[in-house]
């Protein structure tokens, strides 16, 4: 479920007094700076974009948890296809809401803009998910070993909407440089080719998912 974010007025960031905090919509125990644009913990340090990422990450295992747990019941005969498939928008559009809101900074900062381009993401998956129904119906998918694995790529996909988010948000704030870096885990080839870029201009970074390593990238970006 999404926090509702909250102002936390006068609160001292960084040595500043930092008037606009608000919640991460994923990871409630960070708060967002807009000045700085960087989340901080409650003690107000600084919050790394791989300890972000990594709460991201937390709640895509969660998720994917969920929807695993629908899955099984369309396997099992106890929902219909039809069923499975509206259960899976839910479900993912929950999650990839909160993850583009934490890409933002949490809700209170999304304008209608912000959620209509949230939206045009989450009506991208919606359509990857109906040719993923319309190839069960067909046979083309079957309901075996291989359709857990399939299932998984829809809650990992919520770790590029929560980077598309974030990198427009920071090209709209202004930023123009960014680089990709290296998170804990096996590099794709790619990533690791990416991440020997270093700063770049942000139109060219490559997004997160675009490599061999797709929805399971454990990269995150930075901006400046």
């Amino acid at each position: 479920m999404t926090t509702v974010a909250t102002n936390q007025p006068n609160n001292q960031v960084a040595g500043a007094r930092q008037p606009n905090l608000s919640v991460h919509p994923v990871a409630p125990q960070y708060r967002y700076n807009l000045a700085s644009r960087r989340y901080v913990d409650a003690g107000g340090r600084f919050v790394s974009g791989e300890r972000v990422r990594q709460a991201v990450d937390q709640v895509v295992v969660r998720s994917n948890d969920q929807i695993q747990t629908t899955s099984r019941r369309l396997q099992s005969g106890e929902i219909s296809l039809a069923q499975w498939q509206s259960q899976m928008m839910q479900q993912m559009k929950v999650l990839h809401v909160a993850n583009g809101l934490a890409g933002l900074g949490g809700s209170k900062l999304a304008s209608q803009a912000d959620y209509g381009y949230i939206g045009q993401l989450v009506k991208q998956q919606y359509q990857y998910l109906n040719q993923f129904a319309k190839d069960i119906a067909t046979g083309v998918q079957l309901l075996d070993k291989s359709f857990p694995s399939r299932v998984k790529l829809y809650a990992e996909a919520a770790r590029g909407t929560y980077h598309s988010v974030q990198t427009r948000a920071e090209r709209l704030a202004g930023r123009t440089q960014a680089k990709r870096v290296l998170g804990p885990a096996d590099h794709c080839p790619g990533c690791v080719e990416q991440a020997g870029k270093g700063w770049q201009p942000i139109e060219e970074v490559a997004p997160i998912g675009s490599q061999q390593c797709l929805t399971n990238c454990h990269c995150s970006i930075e901006f400046e």
